[in-house]
């Protein structure tokens, strides 16, 4: 692509199975395409990634896979002077390594608070018995404030 004519465009696709990027973040499978477009000043190049994640519900502490997607786009230049404080400048032996990039816009695509299901009923906080297994751990829970019930026996006196 480097030698290229301007407006050469060639797409790349990925299909990997599971990747480590930089021992922080394990995909349990990578898949999308880069679409690279030689201009007059580098290369451009428009990235899609879909994968998934092996999380845990920040509810019930059940793990389960989470799908992740993110969009990006970088241009690299040839030539410093060419250089926006957007733009990368193309390394000199030509390859460009996206893994970086790729790790940094997956984690900001991970949600903060991750929910195995939205109607997670989460973790009894007498036992820690996992409230969305089908037997009912008996637990009752009070939903009164202890600092605060001395107010109920107001409401039975009325």
């Amino acid at each position: 692509m480097l030698q290229a004519a301007t407006g050469t465009i060639r797409v790349i696709d990925y299909d990997f199975g599971r990747v480590v990027l930089d021992n922080d973040l394990e995909l349990d499978s990578l898949g999308g395409h880069s679409k690279v477009t030689r201009t007059r000043q580098g290369l451009m190049i428009e990235t899609e990634l879909q994968t998934t994640i092996q999380a845990e519900c920040g509810r019930c502490l059940t793990e389960f896979p989470h799908p992740l997607k993110t969009e990006f786009s970088d241009l690299y230049v040839f030539s410093h002077k060419d250089r926006t404080d957007d733009d990368l400048v193309m390394p000199e032996d030509g390859f460009v390594d996206l893994g970086p990039i790729a790790r940094e816009q997956l984690l900001l695509e991970i949600p903060i608070n991750l929910v195995c299901k939205p109607d997670c009923k989460g973790l009894c906080s007498v036992c820690g018995a996992n409230k969305n297994i089908e037997e009912d751990c008996g637990h009752v829970e009070d939903d009164i404030d202890p600092r605060m019930a001395k107010l109920r026996s107001l409401l039975k006196d009325s």
